[in-house]
């Protein structure tokens, strides 16, 4: 049994670690949703992954007690990782019996797994294990659980991006509340996974086209590193979620109808539009309703919702969000420079100002200007 602590058995081992803080903080916590709630289940999971590795990586595999236990979970992340963007994309989000339907697989992966195990328990030799397995095409169901995991990982990925972009072409378009996440690091999460995913299929290319599987086996310990990396962050975010004991306000995603066509509409005057739009924030200071929405913007100045978009969108790249905040930015400058204000906070300037959440003012601060508040408003 090989117990050598090498750099891949470390990194695997700290991200385990990492997501037992993670989940031992979710334990305790009394204010568990839906989100959380499925953020502790792929944590979970993850961390029994990164153990299968280490059955091993440990040389665990090779002992008569280990071989063959049950962990056939490939895709159990997958369809997690889908109701979980699910979850952060809607307002009361309800977990459902149907949902159930999204692990047949891994139940049926399970049930075989757990059947060899039982099997081969009593044999104390391996070889005889070996046997005993192959009476029940252990190599074939777990080559089937590893083709259904990279293709489930395909579906679910594009089902889970397709939810993201539509999340957020909805958030930019037509909403000005800072509360809502943006979900910009789920977003990025999803990137990187699908590279992951592109690697595994060159991986298993590899291992057929490469004699000493020497490819197979470098994109396996990427694979496991950035899933230990993956826990890690993903624990991170339920402790941090917890120490602020704070929740972004999520959107309806069933609400959101198809995005109209924004092409320029030869009968509106854009001129005029985006007339009304800067009297409306510059003179009646629309923007400091901190919910403000495209909507509510196209009553009050009386012009159709979709003109409206397209007036803004006319003649640059902004959208309705970025407009909304740097009409905020602009009066969090100007009231910070206002001597009467000194009294005040910069965090309390920034709530009058239209943005609810301090994160966000920061986030959003630093993007229009460069700058965090701090060290702009200390140059002054």
């Amino acid at each position: 049994m090989d117990h050598n602590i090498t750099i891949f058995n470390t990194i695997i081992l700290v991200g385990i670690f990492q997501g037992m803080i993670g989940l031992m903080c979710w334990i305790f916590k009394p204010n568990k949703n839906s989100e959380n709630t499925l953020l502790a289940l792929i944590i979970t999971v993850l961390m029994l992954l990164s153990f299968k590795i280490l059955l091993h990586t440990f040389g665990l595999w090779q002992h008569p007690g280990w071989r063959y236990f049950p962990l056939a979970i490939d895709t159990t992340i997958q369809p997690l990782f889908y109701l979980y963007t699910c979850s952060v994309t809607t307002q009361h989000y309800l977990s459902s019996r149907k949902q159930l339907l999204h692990f047949i697989p891994t139940m049926l992966f399970l049930c075989h797994a757990f059947i060899v195990y039982i099997a081969t328990a009593k044999q104390g030799n391996i070889l005889l294990k070996d046997q005993v397995a192959e009476l029940f095409f252990y190599n074939q169901l777990k080559f089937t659980e590893d083709v259904a995991a990279i293709l489930s990982g395909i579906i679910y990925w594009f089902l889970s991006f397709q939810r993201i972009a539509r999340y957020r072409k909805w958030l930019f378009e037509s909403q000005s509340d800072t509360g809502f996440s943006e979900l910009s690091w789920l977003r990025n999460l999803l990137i990187c996974t699908g590279l992951l995913l592109l690697s595994l299929i060159t991986s298993s290319l590899t291992q057929n086209m490469m004699p000493s599987g020497r490819g197979y086996f470098i994109y396996t310990r990427l694979f496991y590193i950035y899933m230990s990396l993956t826990t890690f962050y993903l624990a991170y975010r339920i402790i941090i979620f917890f120490s602020q004991n704070n929740q972004f306000p999520i959107l309806r995603v069933t609400s959101i109808q198809p995005a109209k066509s924004q092409a320029i509409d030869k009968t509106a005057n854009y001129v005029v539009i985006q007339q009304a739009i800067c009297h409306a924030f510059e003179i009646d200071k629309l923007f400091l309703n901190s919910q403000l929405s495209l909507k509510e913007l196209s009553i009050a100045i009386g012009f159709p919702l979709n003109q409206v978009s397209a007036a803004i969108n006319y003649g640059s790249n902004r959208n309705f969000r970025d407009l909304v905040n740097k009409y905020r930015i602009e009066e969090v400058k100007k009231r910070f420079a206002n001597p009467e204000n000194k009294r005040y906070s910069l965090t309390g300037i920034a709530f009058d100002c239209g943005f609810n959440s301090e994160a966000s003012f920061y986030r959003i601060f630093r993007q229009h200007t460069g700058y965090s508040p701090k060290n702009y408003f200390s140059s002054k």
